[in-house]
């Protein structure tokens, strides 16, 4: 058994990798090779792990950000449970090296199926902690077995009657397919952060979506759909496929719009793509626990909550310190 740690991947290693990403499930697009680089303008760096017989039995990117934070999103991928604890052993071992001082993993969905008490072992194995404070992932996820008919009848009421009124009030959602569109998708998201005050690099979006739409086109892994109210586009929705699932990645309505059903019909029309395409799952793309009545992750919650997804806990957030004084510097940060 051994490991790299390379900033490219050649394709054979590409290859090899592909095939432990396509037998792991669930599985989630941040360990698709490639999606990094079209997601973040961060350094990436890749981790390999070949067992006896050659072959990639454990894999992740490691996003490099500011702050000397090591971040990893649910990964690494692993063929077992030996594999994903070796894995991160390397990779705590490689922060510590570099002087790189906190190493913040989003473990994969699928270490749960080893138990609390894997994850535990894993605790003192690895040393890392955890905290309530973290964004501890969690989900909803909606089957997409029953017809279009049903999957519309089981949306809470309100949901359910704003996608008829959008329907009514002629309004079509429908998939993307040219970076024209890709461009105003761009720049009405930019308005819509813009008009809460919020700053907005238009031209780092644009770049941004581009480069989404052209991962999504060469990989066949994610969609955009647009509403419109005629011929004028007023919203959408961006999602990824990772593995037997669709994930909602991000969207937005027109400020101008606000008051129109633009995302119950965007999500409706995703949910149907999804289940078309014959992917099982489709992921609403987190659902924010610890957040109080009146914050806007509870409005947010509440408004994911009523297409009456399934809830999914991830396994919490691992924080591995590498350095002395790391974990004073991480809370001064968080603080």
């Amino acid at each position: 058994m051994g490991f790299i740690f390379t900033n490219t991947l050649t394709d054979e290693q590409t290859n090899s990798i592909l095939a432990l990403y396509r037998a792991s499930e669930p599985v989630s697009i941040e360990q698709y090779p490639g999606f990094a680089e079209a997601n973040t303008d961060n350094n990436v760096i890749h981790y390999i792990q070949k067992d006896e017989a050659g072959r990639v039995s454990a894999y992740t990117q490691i996003d490099m950000r500011q702050y000397r934070i090591a971040a990893i999103a649910f990964g690494p991928i692993a063929s077992s449970g030996e594999a994903y604890r070796n894995a991160l052993t390397d990779i705590k071992q490689y922060c510590r090296s570099k002087l790189t001082p906190i190493l913040r993993i989003t473990p994969p969905y699928f270490i749960s199926q080893y138990g609390d008490a894997y994850y535990e072992d894993l605790r003192k194995a690895i040393g890392f902690e955890t905290s309530e404070k973290e964004i501890n992932w969690s989900t909803l996820v909606l089957s997409t077995a029953p017809s279009e008919e049903e999957i519309l009848k089981g949306f809470a009421d309100n949901h359910r009657q704003s996608v008829k009124k959008a329907i009514k009030m002629g309004l079509e959602a429908e998939l993307v397919s040219d970076t024209d569109m890709i461009d105003i998708f761009s720049g009405q998201h930019s308005d819509m952060y813009q008009n809460r005050g919020l700053a907005v690099d238009r031209n780092k979006s644009k770049v941004h979506f581009r480069k989404l739409f052209d991962f999504f086109e060469k990989n066949d892994l994610g969609y955009f759909v647009i509403v419109k109210e005629g011929e004028k586009v007023i919203g959408g929705v961006c999602c990824v496929i990772q593995g037997n699932a669709v994930r909602y990645l991000e969207g937005y309505s027109h400020p101008d719009y606000r008051k129109y059903p633009i995302s119950h019909i965007a999500l409706y029309e995703a949910i149907k793509i999804a289940k078309r395409r014959g992917i099982s799952f489709f992921d609403f793309g987190g659902y924010a626990n610890n957040v109080q009545e009146g914050d806007q992750l509870y409005a947010i919650n509440k408004f994911k909550e009523a297409f009456r997804g399934e809830q999914v806990d991830y396994p919490k957030t691992m924080l591995i310190f590498t350095l002395p004084l790391a974990k004073w510097l991480y809370s001064m940060k968080k603080g």
